[in-house]
């Protein structure tokens, strides 16, 4: 179970700059009391006047020192503070600079020692319970500006994680797929994120994004596991009365940083096209899009993915959806 709070103070510092501050206070309460590493069992029969623990199915005695039984959990309270600095540069454009602390405790699946399946994402994955807790130092400088005909934001980062939890593809294999273990080391993570929206006519708008990260463990500098390379995004909403069409281009990198038992991953373009009509009325307004992904059917594999050398992504298709959105 957790439960948090949050607080957050603003004030003006001069006239244009303006100081943010903020704390969450958090309270994670995560107990396993017994866990059976062979039978995967989330609990065991315990005799408190014995200290003995039994396997429900077959009544059998269980020896903590056979491996098989897990007592463990997570009973804290945080404290994580951040600090914002807003700098006014013109009306129109802001430089935001933030640091913040953060904590992240083990979750159930990270800590449990036999292996959890979801076999349409990620396979078995073994859980390590010696885990500790993530502790992070952010820091996120970013430079915003907005007018009537350009919007757009650039935000560079750097997180510095100590006892970052990841999940390590070995070599041992389980049902077809690759067995992935939970490990932590210290790490850093460095990239931007950059977005642009143009106004080219009185409603027409050119939308350009891109994304870029370097995660690596901090003591070898060996790439982390499933690091998405660079990636690039290009559309355009092209309005018509009540319908507006979107056309896309997404285009990624090959990443050819890996981790250990990892492979390298091609690059990849995608075309995708989006047809939305609004239905407006008084207090609400219907919805239908009809939207084209992937028309040029391209084969194409994400680094992201635990399975991606086992099953490409999907190939080309059509969504349609219907929404009504109430004001």
């Amino acid at each position: 179970d957790v439960a948090a709070g949050y607080a957050m103070v603003e004030f003006p510092l001069f006239s244009r700059l303006r100081v943010i501050g903020g704390a969450r206070v958090e309270r994670t309460d995560l107990q396993i009391d017994v866990v059976d590493r062979l039978t995967g069992n989330a609990r065991a029969v315990f005799d408190p006047q014995t200290g003995v623990y039994t396997d429900p199915a077959t009544g059998d005695e269980i020896a903590e020192e056979d491996g098989r039984v897990l007592t463990n959990g997570i009973d804290e309270t945080d404290v994580l503070p951040s600090l914002n600095l807003v700098l006014g540069l013109t009306d129109q454009m802001n430089l935001r600079a933030a640091a913040t602390r953060t904590l992240a405790r083990p979750t159930f699946r990270e800590i449990a020692p036999f292996a959890s399946f979801d076999f349409a994402t990620d396979g078995p994955l073994v859980g390590n319970p010696d885990l500790q807790t993530e502790t992070t130092l952010g820091l996120d400088l970013s430079l915003r500006h907005q007018s009537a005909r350009f919007r757009g934001n650039l935000n560079l980062y750097a997180y510095d994680i100590d006892n970052f939890v990841y999940a390590s593809t070995t070599t041992q294999m389980k049902d077809q797929l690759r067995v992935a273990k939970f490990l932590q080391d210290d790490s850093r993570f460095v990239g931007l994120d950059a977005e642009a929206n143009v106004r080219l006519g009185t409603r027409v708008w050119a939308n350009l994004g891109i994304g870029l990260v370097n995660a690596e463990l901090t003591r070898t500098n060996q790439p982390l596991p499933r690091i998405p390379p660079m990636r690039g995004q290009l559309s355009f909403d092209l309005p018509y009365r009540n319908v507006t069409v979107t056309p896309e281009w997404i285009v990624a990198a090959k990443q050819k940083r890996v981790s250990v038992n990892e492979t390298a991953t091609d690059g990849y373009s995608l075309i995708n096209l989006k047809a939305a009509y609004v239905w407006p009325r008084q207090h609400l307004a219907h919805v239908l899009s009809v939207s084209g992904y992937n028309l040029t059917n391209e084969r194409y594999r994400h680094h992201t993915s635990f399975i991606k050398d086992l099953a490409a992504e999907i190939g080309r298709g059509v969504l349609v959806t219907y929404s009504v959105r109430f004001f």
